[in-house]
């Protein structure tokens, strides 16, 4: 999401504003050891940021302050969000076999 909201900047200062401490922690670090793919993802967030001379800043903001983004992010999607049956699930591991990435997660 953050390279959405960046993707036409450069030669900047982004602050990003993290309800989720760990996440604040991992980017302000770039990476930790107690989660390697999260220090996976917070390189390749500097790393990008880097490649477009963006400075980044993050601060921890309270979850109950980010009433807008909460809500938004919580807000239902019927028309991206949908499930298969577990019969019809069943029939399509048994003649494709089990899949290597859960997309309903």
């Amino acid at each position: 999401a953050i390279k959405i909201f960046a993707k036409h900047l450069e030669n900047c200062q982004v602050l990003i504003r993290i309800d989720n401490a760990t996440a604040l922690s991992y980017i302000n670090r770039m990476g930790g050891i107690q989660f390697p793919h999260l220090t996976d993802i917070a390189r390749q967030i500097w790393q990008w940021y880097e490649h477009r001379k963006i400075f980044i800043k993050t601060s921890y903001f309270p979850s109950k302050e980010n009433i807008v983004a909460d809500t938004e992010s919580r807000r239902s999607h019927p028309d991206i969000e949908w499930e298969v049956e577990n019969s019809t699930f069943d029939q399509l591991v048994s003649q494709f076999g089990s899949p290597d990435i859960d997309l309903f997660a």
